[in-house]
């Protein structure tokens, strides 16, 4: 009797492109599809709360600043560097409180910046953790997710944004898909309703500045879109204009930039287009 193992080399000598090496069916564009939607999940960052930010200006700008030095009180840029967060969480919670049990630190930066005392907030535990990681994130100097160039997208990126196009993602507003109402894809494969334009070239028309503007606005009035104050997040924003830009650079007629990476990106595209999982 010849050992199995030998069996299972012969037949996948045999076997065609899409079937295993034991004669089963195997569906790669969709396990592909899914383990590069596994790795967005895991080089995503996770941003802070954007909130955050409203709490820095109406509660912080007006004795802080971050990263231009000290104005009132001390520059907050690195600050968590440079102290616990248990040690920040209570103070900005109340720094009197911190102050009168003879914390030495607080009692040297009430000297420092001449026994000014910086008010309690009514903060909750949570905003103030907002407000740390925003800190953590860059801060006010922090550039927006939707404001990085589409070129600097990762092919999990496209494949994200792809979905989110597509529909095989649900927007976080719960807003409709951009396919319920435009196509977009390459001249092979294409998908998505007639109601709006097509959108295949429009990244390559509009660039990057333009559409993320877009982006940021429903197409028009409809719910949900109009009860939520952003249509889109930042990060939905970005992965979405990196997969427009992906399927302008496949256009006819559309001069490319010629890299290995953009090849890369296109040639995994298309061995993954047939199925959206």
């Amino acid at each position: 009797m010849k050992p199995v193992v030998d069996v299972q080399r012969k037949t996948a000598k045999r076997s065609p492109g899409n079937v295993s090496p034991v004669g089963i069916p195997v569906a790669r564009p969709v396990l592909t599809a899914a383990i590069i939607i596994a790795l967005a999940t895991l080089v995503t960052p996770v941003f802070a709360d954007p909130n955050a930010a409203s709490t820095f200006n109406q509660r912080c700008a007006g004795c802080h600043t971050y990263g231009k030095g000290i104005r009132v009180g001390p520059d907050l840029k690195g600050v968590t560097d440079r102290r616990p967060r248990s040690w920040l969480l209570r103070f900005i919670r109340s720094s009197e409180s911190v102050i009168r049990s003879g914390d030495p630190v607080a009692q040297a930066l009430y000297q420092t910046f001449h026994r000014q005392k910086m008010p309690d907030h009514d903060l909750s535990p949570q905003q103030i953790e907002d407000l740390l990681d925003y800190f953590e994130q860059g801060g006010p100097g922090r550039q927006a997710a939707d404001e990085r160039d589409a070129s600097t997208a990762t092919l999990a990126d496209v494949e994200v944004g792809r979905r989110l196009f597509a529909g095989a993602v649900r927007l976080t507003s719960g807003s409709q898909a951009c396919s319920s109402c435009h196509r977009a894809g390459d001249t092979t494969w294409i998908q998505g309703g007639s109601l709006g334009p097509n959108l295949s070239r429009t990244y390559w028309e509009y660039k990057d500045k333009t559409i993320t503007s877009l982006l940021r606005h429903p197409c028009f009035p409809r719910e949900p879109e109009i009860a939520h104050s952003d249509y889109l997040t930042p990060q939905e924003s970005f992965e979405l204009k990196a997969y427009l830009r992906q399927v302008s650079l496949s256009q006819p007629n559309v001069r490319r930039p010629v890299n290995r990476e953009e090849t890369d990106k296109n040639a995994s595209l298309k061995s993954n287009k047939q199925v959206i999982p």
